[in-house]
Protein backbone atom coordinates (compact mmCIF):
# COMPACT_ATOMS: atom_id res chain seq x y z
CA UNK A 1 0.00 0.00 0.00
CA UNK A 2 1.11 3.53 -0.55
CA UNK A 3 1.71 5.80 2.40
CA UNK A 4 -1.38 7.93 1.81
CA UNK A 5 -3.60 4.85 1.42
CA UNK A 6 -2.26 3.48 4.69
CA UNK A 7 -2.82 6.82 6.42
CA UNK A 8 -6.38 7.02 5.09
CA UNK A 9 -7.07 3.47 6.27
CA UNK A 10 -5.75 4.25 9.76
CA UNK A 11 -7.61 7.56 9.88
CA UNK A 12 -10.90 6.01 8.78
CA UNK A 13 -10.59 3.11 11.21
CA UNK A 14 -9.79 5.58 13.98
CA UNK A 15 -12.95 7.56 13.28
CA UNK A 16 -15.06 4.44 13.82
CA UNK A 17 -14.04 4.66 17.46
CA UNK A 18 -13.76 8.43 17.86
CA UNK A 19 -17.02 9.63 16.28
CA UNK A 20 -19.18 8.38 19.17
CA UNK A 21 -16.80 10.10 21.59
CA UNK A 22 -17.04 13.35 19.63
CA UNK A 23 -20.83 13.06 19.62
CA UNK A 24 -20.84 12.70 23.40
CA UNK A 25 -18.53 15.71 23.68
CA UNK A 26 -20.92 17.78 21.55
CA UNK A 27 -23.86 16.64 23.69
CA UNK A 28 -22.00 17.45 26.91
CA UNK A 29 -20.38 20.74 25.89
CA UNK A 30 -22.91 22.06 23.42
CA UNK A 31 -22.25 22.92 19.81
CA UNK A 32 -20.62 26.29 20.42
CA UNK A 33 -17.97 24.98 22.80
CA UNK A 34 -17.39 21.86 20.70
CA UNK A 35 -16.87 23.91 17.54
CA UNK A 36 -14.64 26.34 19.45
CA UNK A 37 -12.48 23.41 20.54
CA UNK A 38 -12.51 21.97 17.01
CA UNK A 39 -11.49 25.15 15.21
CA UNK A 40 -8.81 25.92 17.82
CA UNK A 41 -7.21 22.53 17.31
CA UNK A 42 -7.57 22.66 13.52
CA UNK A 43 -5.86 26.09 13.42
CA UNK A 44 -2.92 24.60 15.32
CA UNK A 45 -2.89 21.51 13.07
CA UNK A 46 -2.61 23.71 9.98
CA UNK A 47 0.34 25.51 11.55
CA UNK A 48 1.90 22.12 12.28
CA UNK A 49 1.48 21.17 8.63
CA UNK A 50 3.28 24.42 7.76
CA UNK A 51 6.22 24.16 10.12
CA UNK A 52 6.75 20.53 11.20
CA UNK A 53 9.17 18.61 9.01
CA UNK A 54 9.24 15.24 10.80
CA UNK A 55 7.18 12.86 8.66
CA UNK A 56 6.13 10.64 11.57
CA UNK A 57 4.69 13.66 13.37
CA UNK A 58 3.01 14.81 10.16
CA UNK A 59 1.40 11.38 9.79
CA UNK A 60 -0.01 11.68 13.31
CA UNK A 61 -1.23 15.21 12.57
CA UNK A 62 -2.99 13.92 9.45
CA UNK A 63 -4.85 11.28 11.47
CA UNK A 64 -5.77 13.78 14.21
CA UNK A 65 -6.97 16.21 11.54
CA UNK A 66 -9.15 13.49 10.04
CA UNK A 67 -10.64 12.68 13.44
CA UNK A 68 -11.52 16.32 14.04
CA UNK A 69 -13.66 16.39 10.89
CA UNK A 70 -16.23 14.61 13.07
CA UNK A 71 -16.94 17.82 14.95
CA UNK A 72 -18.63 19.23 11.84
CA UNK A 73 -21.77 17.34 12.84
CA UNK A 74 -22.19 20.02 15.52
CA UNK A 75 -23.17 22.48 12.79
CA UNK A 76 -26.05 20.21 11.76
CA UNK A 77 -27.16 19.49 15.32
CA UNK A 78 -27.11 23.22 16.11
CA UNK A 79 -29.26 23.93 13.06
CA UNK A 80 -31.71 21.22 14.11
CA UNK A 81 -32.04 22.88 17.52
CA UNK A 82 -32.70 26.40 16.26
CA UNK A 83 -34.50 26.07 12.92
CA UNK A 84 -38.13 25.23 12.29
CA UNK A 85 -38.42 21.69 10.87
CA UNK A 86 -39.52 23.04 7.49
CA UNK A 87 -36.28 25.05 7.18
CA UNK A 88 -33.85 22.25 8.04
CA UNK A 89 -33.73 20.42 4.68
CA UNK A 90 -33.32 23.56 2.53
CA UNK A 91 -30.73 24.97 4.95
CA UNK A 92 -28.71 21.75 4.89
CA UNK A 93 -28.95 21.65 1.08
CA UNK A 94 -27.70 25.24 0.85
CA UNK A 95 -24.88 24.46 3.28
CA UNK A 96 -23.91 21.44 1.21
CA UNK A 97 -23.88 23.55 -1.96
CA UNK A 98 -21.72 26.20 -0.32
CA UNK A 99 -19.34 23.52 0.98
CA UNK A 100 -19.14 22.04 -2.52
CA UNK A 101 -18.33 25.41 -4.11
CA UNK A 102 -15.73 26.06 -1.43
CA UNK A 103 -14.35 22.56 -1.89
CA UNK A 104 -13.78 23.30 -5.57
CA UNK A 105 -12.34 26.80 -5.14
CA UNK A 106 -10.05 26.25 -2.14
CA UNK A 107 -7.75 23.74 -3.89
CA UNK A 108 -7.32 26.26 -6.70
CA UNK A 109 -6.42 29.01 -4.23
CA UNK A 110 -4.27 26.59 -2.22
CA UNK A 111 -2.48 25.45 -5.37
CA UNK A 112 -1.72 29.03 -6.29
CA UNK A 113 -0.46 29.76 -2.78
CA UNK A 114 1.66 26.61 -2.96
CA UNK A 115 3.52 28.09 -5.96
CA UNK A 116 4.35 31.10 -3.79
CA UNK A 117 5.14 29.13 -0.65
CA UNK A 118 3.85 25.82 0.71
CA UNK A 119 3.87 27.41 4.16
CA UNK A 120 1.49 30.13 2.91
CA UNK A 121 -1.04 27.45 1.99
CA UNK A 122 -1.21 26.08 5.52
CA UNK A 123 -0.97 29.44 7.27
CA UNK A 124 -3.96 30.54 5.18
CA UNK A 125 -5.82 27.41 6.28
CA UNK A 126 -5.02 28.28 9.88
CA UNK A 127 -6.33 31.82 9.36
CA UNK A 128 -9.56 30.46 7.86
CA UNK A 129 -9.91 28.16 10.87
CA UNK A 130 -9.52 31.19 13.12
CA UNK A 131 -12.37 32.88 11.20
CA UNK A 132 -14.52 29.83 11.91
CA UNK A 133 -13.37 29.94 15.53
CA UNK A 134 -14.58 33.53 15.79
CA UNK A 135 -17.95 32.55 14.35
CA UNK A 136 -18.25 29.64 16.79
CA UNK A 137 -17.80 32.11 19.67
CA UNK A 138 -20.76 34.05 18.34
CA UNK A 139 -23.17 31.10 18.34
CA UNK A 140 -25.99 31.79 20.74
CA UNK A 141 -27.12 29.12 23.15
CA UNK A 142 -29.98 27.19 21.49
CA UNK A 143 -32.21 28.00 24.48
CA UNK A 144 -31.65 31.72 23.83
CA UNK A 145 -32.56 31.38 20.16
CA UNK A 146 -35.68 29.32 20.92
CA UNK A 147 -36.78 31.75 23.65
CA UNK A 148 -36.42 34.69 21.25
CA UNK A 149 -38.52 32.88 18.64
CA UNK A 150 -41.37 32.26 21.09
Amino acid sequence: MTTIATLMLIANLTTIFTRPILGKMIDRWGEGKALTFNYSVVAVLFLCYAFVSNTSILYAIFIIDHVFLGFEVAITTFLCKIAPPSDIAPSLAMGSSINHITGVLMPIVGGYLWTISPIATFVSGSLLSLCSLYQSWRLPAPETVNAAAD
